[in-house]
């Protein structure tokens, strides 16, 4: 079962900041009504880079964000 996050954002990385901006503001959205709960960051990516795990109550599946700090163009992606 794929859960809300599944389809957020359908690449890895962020072409422009608005992308990463909308993504924010959906996951805001979700924790609201209770879909959504951020989760403490198990095993970062980069240890100097802001991150955030994001899992879906109903199916489980677990995301990690990582926002633009262009150039670099940020992270979305399942873990595990």
């Amino acid at each position: 079962m794929s859960g809300v996050l599944a389809g957020l954002h359908g690449r890895r990385q962020f072409n422009r900041p608005e992308e990463a901006e909308e993504l924010e503001k959906t996951i805001t959205e979700l924790i609201a009504a209770g879909q959504v709960e951020e989760i403490p960051v198990a095993q970062p990516e980069h240890p100097r880079l802001e991150e955030h795990w994001y899992r879906d109550v109903a199916s489980g599946d677990v995301y990690r964000y990582c926002p633009p700090e262009y150039p670099a163009r940020g992270t979305w992606e399942k873990v595990g």
